[in-house]
């Protein structure tokens, strides 16, 4: 959710780079629902556990 809303948004590279830091972390829960942006916050943790 606060990649696109309620905080600041984070610009995509960002955002994806935060995931991608805690997929390293050990972080394996990611919770997001369509009401964020209509599915963005999907597609940033799509394009960070593409890899």
């Amino acid at each position: 959710m606060g990649f696109t809303q309620s905080y600041p948004s984070s610009p995509e590279k960002r955002a994806i780079a935060i995931l991608c830091k805690s997929i390293e972390t050990g972080i394996t829960f990611f919770d997001t629902a369509e009401v964020y942006s209509m599915f963005r916050n999907d597609e940033f943790v799509d394009e960070a556990l593409e890899p």
